[in-house]
């Protein structure tokens, strides 16, 4: 187990992952494994369990609704994580 957790086998949540690759830029400039690199983790954590929402090459304004409507799913006892690649959003 990762250092800094701890389990019991009596509490109940539930593991929530938010996975966005971004391989477009609004300036032209373009990553070339940013959303393969999403999609691997994905792929990774619900052999784990995880409950995985997934997105690619958002708008600032899409990327910021999908983390509020993410944001409002989680629970106070759920583990979560958050991960981003790609070179930004404007």
């Amino acid at each position: 187990m990762a250092s800094g957790f701890t389990s019991s086998k009596n509490s109940i949540y539930t593991k929530r992952a938010l996975l966005i690759g971004n391989n477009e830029h609004n300036n032209n400039k373009r990553r070339r494994y940013c959303t393969n690199d999403a999609e691997d983790l994905a792929n990774k954590l619900c052999s784990i369990d995880f409950e995985i929402t997934v997105d690619t090459n958002l708008t600032y304004a899409q990327m910021k609704r999908k983390i509020k409507t993410f944001h409002d799913t989680i629970n106070p006892d759920d583990l979560v994580l958050f991960f981003f690649a790609g070179l930004g959003c404007q």
